[in-house]
């Protein structure tokens, strides 16, 4: 029995490992669109809203990858960044709902 639960804690953190893995290879437009088509989805947004919800994950996607190249290894740095990135993020998402 305890070794079932060994082998199913090392499968599941595989798991974790390749989505992570996964999402830090897509390319800021790829989140951008997995991003919008997903809140389209949600909110029932329209054409307009749509387009415009893209370009906001385009722009926050890019600014996390910036900040991540810039802070590279200072933790507290890039924490803040992504603080700041997503209260903007949210704010011009309200506007455009």
């Amino acid at each position: 029995m305890k070794k079932l639960k060994i082998g199913m804690i090392a499968l599941l953190m595989l798991i974790g490992n390749l989505v992570g893995a996964q999402q830090a290879s897509q390319t800021p437009e790829d989140r951008a669109t997995a991003r919008s088509t997903k809140l389209t989805q949600n909110l029932g947004l329209s054409a307009d809203q749509q387009k415009s919800v893209y370009d906001l994950c385009l722009q926050r996607a890019q600014q996390e990858d910036a900040d991540r190249t810039k802070y590279q290894g200072n933790k507290e740095a890039m924490r803040n960044a992504r603080k700041q990135n997503e209260a903007n993020f949210e704010t011009n998402l309200y506007k455009v709902i």
